[in-house]
């Protein structure tokens, strides 16, 4: 199964939730001048109605605010055209992850401001910190896609891979046994990726992917296991004599 398809096919919301937040360390900031809005105004009561009496203004202003807290979001001031700015680099920065775990060269650069989703060429803007910068648009971001799916589908992956958000939960669990056990750990480590492509138990499925892509760093990466299981075979074998040695 293509890997673009694996993450097409990925129907867990907290998957998705995971690698979207992975990808971006940018906050949503939402322009002051959209609160004294209509459109804030209701949100603000929808959002404070769960909780408490659309009638209580304080409240309702209290219960918002934590909605935004919670969602990570907060505001700025004269953003260009009131629009805000968004985790706007999120899917560029998951093709790049993409990419780079496939030996695909790619710097996509998605745009952080508000209301920008839907431009299709490389354009330069301003980000929240008024620096400029080339940021790429649509056609540049499709037409990466197609050049890392060719590369993909070449290695005719199966259903032995898999992706493994790397989020909080399973990173506090990943230690030097499972990195030494599957490379694709080590990838995602050294591409600062939001998820690992990982090989299903003792599956080669990846081997032609990481000797092609990654052949200096994979050699070391099995050298280092090599000696390691050499290593612990010796230390099993030298406690298998010692018991035999003092064993009545």
């Amino acid at each position: 199964m293509d890997v673009l398809n694996k993450l097409n096919q990925q129907d867990d919301i907290n998957i998705w939730d995971s690698l979207i937040k992975l990808s971006s360390n940018k906050k949503t900031l939402m322009d002051e001048k959209l609160s004294d809005t209509p459109w804030w105004v209701d949100m603000e009561k929808a959002i404070a109605s769960i909780y408490t009496p659309n009638s209580i203004k304080r409240i309702v202003k209290r219960e918002a605010h934590k909605k935004m807290r919670e969602w990570d979001m907060d505001w700025v001031k004269d953003s260009p055209k009131n629009q805000g700015y968004a985790d706007g680099d999120a899917i560029e920065s998951l093709v790049n992850a993409l990419a780079k775990t496939f030996g695909v060269d790619s710097d996509l650069k998605g745009d952080p401001n508000g209301n920008t989703w839907y431009l299709t060429e490389s354009h330069e803007g301003k980000d929240e910190n008024g620096e400029t910068h080339t940021f790429s648009g649509r056609t540049d971001l499709h037409s990466k896609l197609r050049e890392i799916s060719k590369k993909i589908e070449s290695y005719n992956l199966g259903n032995d891979v898999e992706l493994k958000p790397m989020d909080t939960a399973f990173t506090s669990t990943l230690n030097t046994a499972m990195v030494r056990e599957n490379f694709g750990y080590l990838v995602s480590l050294y591409t600062l990726s939001p998820f690992s492509l990982v090989s299903k138990g003792n599956s080669t499925a990846l081997d032609k992917v990481w000797t092609d892509n990654w052949n200096e760093l994979y050699q070391q990466w099995k050298d280092d296991k090599a000696a390691y299981d050499k290593g612990r075979l010796q230390h099993i074998f030298l406690m298998s004599g010692l018991m035999t040695e003092f064993s009545f």
